[in-house]
């Protein structure tokens, strides 16, 4: 997913992984987004992640926002960047065809 915002452009990606190995986990979402350079280079500036626990049904929607929520605060942590944060999630809207 691109973000553009203002002359800024930020690439957002997700990894999802089901993990069976540690007994109280069933999934981890990772959210990774990257600041876009003028020579279209890539630098990560914010990750963000989350745990879905062996009680919980696995969906890769639930951990890409929460992950991209936690990715969010840490690039954007003020109240004052709350334009820019709603600027992402306009996005992420579009990419699910509307639908949260």
């Amino acid at each position: 997913m691109k973000v553009t915002i203002k002359s800024d452009t930020y690439k957002v990606r997700w990894i999802h992984q089901r993990v069976s190995n540690p007994p109280h986990i069933n999934g981890e979402t990772t959210c990774i987004i990257e600041h876009v350079n003028g020579n279209n280079k890539y630098e990560t500036v914010a990750t963000g992640d989350t745990l879905c626990s062996f009680k919980d049904a696995y969906n890769k929607n639930t951990g890409r926002k929460i992950a991209l929520t936690r990715a969010l605060q840490k690039l954007f942590p003020s109240i004052a960047e709350k334009e820019i944060r709603r600027g992402f999630w306009r996005e992420y809207y579009k990419m699910r065809n509307n639908q949260w």
